[in-house]
């Protein structure tokens, strides 16, 4: 009996000692698929980084930016310039802007991410907004307004995958080359298409976004930009010259177009549909023959920008926070990685190197499309 005791027990440990042995070796497992797949999307960082800036420069910083649901994006940043922001669910970089300082230069820990120009870091409970004034921070307990807006974005940008990359990171292995040539293939900006004159709105100065007026300030880039190329094509303003300096861009002191703009009696707050609306009236006081519409999400911008013609495009707003500006920026360009994933170039009219900055064509929330007649 003692003997039939003394067997059961060994057996008893070693069964235990085999299952530990098997969780170890599973935690092993799972630690080196994870150190694996970091190992990749590091060299597709590097990869993208040398697409975009024609170097090969691998000293980049890695970050990690959270949201209020559990996602973790990797930012990257290339010292005081260039920034990506890469989701590993999608295979996608969310934004990429390689001439740009990143808005989380110089802060670690509790950073957030809510989508395109919406970069925050908590202190003492407030979400504090790395960018723009004050005017845009709240406080925890209306964090889920804004976690909900970006909610709807992020799904929509995740319904188009990159397959292809999905595919790469996921694999235990995968050689030098085939990286590169997968990242070459996507990122190269010799890819990139812009509409004519595109400097116009990438290089000209404009009023400064003050008291959120972000659309409004997208509405002087974009009205410029056709003032610009009326007068290189020999036709008429559509700017009076007292908005205009002498080289014939826009005034940034004294009463600008922006201020005129907002004269309308309109609120300081940047939807496409109000937007469209002090535009519209614009062009009929001052007799100018044009067409605005708007639609929802991307639908046609980049149709638009392949005809040519610049758009404004609006993203997150958070009603149930006093917000209803939708960070309004004005695009000049289009990158195309296939038949459904794209980015839009922009001009996020904020001035400091944010000027040319690459936008995931599915987080778009409206556009404003506006011509000449």
């Amino acid at each position: 009996m003692r003997l039939i005791k003394t067997i059961k027990k060994s057996i008893s440990i070693l069964l235990a000692g085999a299952i530990t042995a098997m969780s170890l070796s599973a935690a092993a497992f799972a630690e080196y698929e994870a150190i694996a797949n970091k190992s990749i999307t590091m060299k597709i960082h590097k990869e993208t980084i040398s697409s975009f800036t024609g170097g090969s420069d691998d000293q980049f910083t890695v970050k990690y930016l959270y949201d209020l649901n559990g996602n973790v994006f990797e930012l990257v940043e290339t010292g005081a310039k260039g920034y990506y922001i890469f989701d590993n669910v999608s295979g996608k970089y969310l934004e990429m802007a390689p001439e740009t300082p990143s808005p989380y230069l110089g802060l670690n820990q509790d950073i957030y991410y809510f989508g395109p120009m919406n970069y925050y870091h908590k202190v003492d409970g407030v979400f504090k907004h790395n960018v723009l004034p004050d005017t845009y921070d709240f406080p925890e307990k209306l964090s889920d307004e804004v976690q909900k807006s970006f909610d709807t974005a992020l799904c929509n940008s995740r319904a188009v995958n990159d397959e292809e990359m999905l595919s790469l990171i996921s694999q235990r292995n995968v050689d030098d080359e085939s990286i590169k040539t997968k990242v070459s293939s996507t990122y190269a900006a010799s890819d990139d298409v812009y509409i004519p004159y595109y400097h116009f709105i990438k290089d000209d100065p404009y009023p400064a976004n003050t008291g959120d007026t972000c659309g409004y300030v997208a509405a002087c880039i974009i009205l410029s930009y056709w003032n610009r190329v009326n007068v290189n094509k020999g036709k008429d303003r559509i700017i009076e010259r007292s908005f205009l300096t002498s080289d014939g861009t826009l005034s940034t002191t004294g009463y600008t177009l922006q201020d005129e703009l907002l004269s309308y009696g309109y609120s300081h707050s940047s939807t496409g549909k109000l937007i469209r609306d002090v535009i519209i009236d614009y062009c009929n006081d001052y007799g100018i023959s044009a067409t605005a519409t708007y639609y929802l999400g991307n639908w046609e911008a980049a149709a638009e920008l392949g005809r040519g013609r610049p758009i404004i495009l609006f993203g997150a707003s958070f009603p149930n926070l006093g917000l209803l500006d939708f960070h309004a920026v004005t695009a000049y360009g289009l990158h195309s990685v296939n038949s459904i994933i794209g980015y839009f170039i922009v001009n996020y009219g904020w001035g400091s190197g944010y000027e040319h900055v690459y936008l995931d064509t599915g987080l778009i929330g409206e556009n404003m499309q506006f011509r000449l007649n």
